[in-house]
């Protein structure tokens, strides 16, 4: 069996101090990551926490924007953006043609996207300050799209089964979203 990753992209733009990890097994897996950031600030506000998701927890003093990738199967993708400062972003692929498509703007954007199975998909924008998403997609087929603009909206999308689908938009401040879904 070949094993082999590809990095398509690897491109930091006015990049200070950011960082990724990425980790691959598995043949044809494809990550493409850009980050830019140019001011590093400390913001004040409330934390923002998500339940289960505690790394993404208190944001309010922002740092470099991280990216932490890790893939295990065959065909898995992943495209990250990311523009600002203080964001965070672990994603995780266990199986084989999951795709994930993330772009966080602003500044202390937080999201922890986990998928096992084939075929999954996730579509993140995440633009404003300190916005925070949890995704866990188990099962074949699964798609979830999540778009926040604003402050300190909070989404958490937990799908279990083949076939489901979910959207969840946050538009404005504070808004929070709790999706499960099984089959």
């Amino acid at each position: 069996m070949r094993k082999e990753f590809l990095v398509l992209m690897l491109v930091a733009l006015f990049s200070v101090s950011a960082q990724a990890d990425d980790k691959h097994y598995g043949s044809d897996n494809h990550k493409s990551h850009k980050k830019e950031s140019r001011d590093h600030d400390f913001g004040t506000g409330e934390p923002g926490m998500i339940a289960g998701f505690p790394e993404l927890g208190d944001r309010t003093a922002l740092g470099p924007s991280t990216v932490d990738i890790s893939q295990q199967g065959d065909l898995n993708y992943v495209n990250a953006k990311q523009k600002g400062s203080g964001h965070v972003l672990p994603i995780s692929q266990l199986g084989n043609q999951n795709k994930v498509k993330a772009t966080q703007m602003g500044k202390g954007q937080a999201a922890r996207i986990q998928q096992e199975g084939d075929e999954n998909l996730v579509n993140l924008y995440q633009d404003g300050y300190a916005n925070r998403v949890g995704v866990n997609q188990l099962g074949q087929g699964n798609s979830a799209k999540v778009e926040q603009i604003g402050l300190y909206n909070s989404a958490v999308v937990n799908q279990s089964g083949s076939g489901l689908v979910v959207g969840v938009k946050q538009h404005g401040d504070y808004n929070q979203a709790y999706v499960t879904q099984e089959n």
